[in-house]
């Protein structure tokens, strides 16, 4: 697939290598203007979806953050031309994981121009096209619209990451925001809490282990506030312990506020967790 750009630092290609990791990635050059990454299919595909990866450095003064905004277009045969109905999630560009859905164009070529933070310049670690075909909607993830909290959560980590809507690269993430309790052993929680009560049926958790203090629990099982009490959700799925992915469990639908990720660590390092999803009605 042919790649072009108006400037750049790094190699083009690294933005489509399949790894959304930090390093190495593909670099503009503008840090108070445009810039944009072009892909060419060679024939003209469909598409109506873009997944963006923004580098960020993380540092106050760092070179890369996410860009002020972005526009996602396609050339007709004789123009650039904004693809229509774009809905960003999240609406500003963030550091990292970025999605834009829109009404579904046919082209060869698609760009997506990035307006430069002040001072900053835009990097993409990852870029991804995908065609959904307007079928079946994908269910909301409701823990977005939760405030999250911990038992505890060491200083330099970050519970609000667990519902940040960011999907994991591995569970040894380097690059995006993490809750973690080392030194913290033994029993463990993190509970996601909304303003009014939502019917839940299913979760998905995605632990951090990054084998220096924060390793897989042992055990680990979902419950939901009843009103007075926590108790198990009933009818629950297998309790799965997979690193590098989704653990997901369904159960018997809940109507609550609250619900809870209660972890047993295996005696002697602390657990931590990268994502957790919920999801119903």
């Amino acid at each position: 697939m042919p790649f072009t750009w108006d400037r750049a630092t790094g190699d083009v290609t690294t933005a489509v290598d399949g790894f959304p990791i930090n390093e190495p990635f593909w670099g503009g050059t503008a840090t108070a203007g445009q810039d944009w990454y072009e892909l060419n299919f060679g024939s003209a595909r469909t598409f109506d979806e873009v997944r963006l990866y923004f580098k960020d450095s993380r540092q106050a003064s760092g070179t890369y953050r996410a860009p002020a905004s972005y526009d996602v277009q396609y050339h007709d045969g004789s123009t650039w031309v904004s693809a229509s109905s774009q809905v960003k999630n999240p609406a500003t560009p963030r550091g990292n994981y970025n999605v834009v859905r829109f009404n579904a164009v046919n082209a060869q070529r698609m760009r997506v121009v990035f307006n430069a933070v002040s001072g900053a310049r835009t990097g993409l670690t990852e870029i991804k096209v995908h065609n959904r075909g307007g079928g079946t909607p994908q269910p909301s993830n409701l823990a977005q619209s939760a405030v999250a909290t911990a038992s505890y959560t060491s200083p330099w980590e970050s519970v609000a990451a667990v519902n940040d809507g960011i999907d994991p690269p591995s569970s040894n993430d380097t690059v995006n925001p993490r809750w973690g309790r080392w030194p913290e052993t033994g029993q463990q929680w993190v509970e996601l809490t909304w303003p009014s009560a939502r019917t839940l049926n299913r979760a998905e958790v995605y632990f951090f282990d990054d084998d220096q203090g924060i390793d897989m629990p042992a055990s680990w099982k979902l419950q939901y506030w009843n009103g007075s009490a926590y108790a198990d959700v009933p009818g629950a799925s297998a309790y799965t312990l997979a690193k590098d992915a989704d653990n997901t469990v369904t159960f018997t639908a809940v109507n609550t506020t609250r619900l809870r990720v209660l972890l047993t660590g295996n005696g002697t390092s602390s657990v931590g967790l990268l994502e957790v999803k919920a999801y119903g009605t």
